[in-house]
């Protein structure tokens, strides 16, 4: 009898001292089509199961894109906010990238994006130094609130040593699937 009473107090304690928490959930979110690159994680801890990002490697520079927040809402937000990360190794040749120039379709309508923030550094912690290029882009409606959003790169989005590089679209679909959720206190 004693030990039911304390049977909470003891989960707490014990999930306190571990310092993670670990739960099954749905969530909704933007997958990425499976022919467009390798489907990925957005973070390390979270969501173990659903892939929200895609990853793609075109000509040296690998290319992340996330669309959406780690958990979106159940109404969809009329704009849609997008990660995007483009990383390749420091000695390569100059790498531009015109955020301008990748173009989000919905519904048949082409949107362009508004940069929400940017940044251009050099990860030294690796082995071999990257240059990342990171950019948070946020596309205005209705591209928040449609099932099917594809991210296309018009000429010029991204130049290599001052040539225009082609890069296939990336597509998205809105899905909604189980998963379980592991949050920790060391991510």
């Amino acid at each position: 009898m004693k030990l039911r009473r304390f049977t909470p107090l003891l989960f707490a304690t014990v999930v306190t001292v571990c310092g993670c928490a670990v739960y099954p959930t749905t969530r909704t979110f933007y997958q990425a089509d499976p022919a467009d690159g390798t489907p990925q994680n957005r973070t390390s801890c979270g969501y173990t199961n659903t892939k929200d990002s895609v990853l793609r490697v075109v000509q040296g520079v690998e290319i992340f894109i996330s669309p959406g927040t780690e958990e979106l809402p159940a109404n969809a937000v009329p704009s849609l906010v997008v990660q995007m990360g483009f990383s390749y190794p420091d000695g390569m040749a100059n790498v531009v990238v015109d955020s301008a120039k990748i173009h989000v379709e919905v519904d048949g309508v082409t949107l362009k994006p508004e940069v929400v923030s940017a940044s251009d550094r050099v990860d030294r912690r690796s082995k071999g130094y990257y240059r990342w290029i990171s950019m948070q882009l946020r596309y205005p409606p209705p591209s928040g609130l449609t099932d099917q959003v594809k991210f296309v790169f018009q000429p010029g989005a991204l130049q290599i040593d001052g040539h225009v590089v082609s890069v296939a679209p990336f597509r998205f679909s809105r899905v909604t699937k189980s998963d379980v959720y592991y949050g920790s206190i060391n991510c």
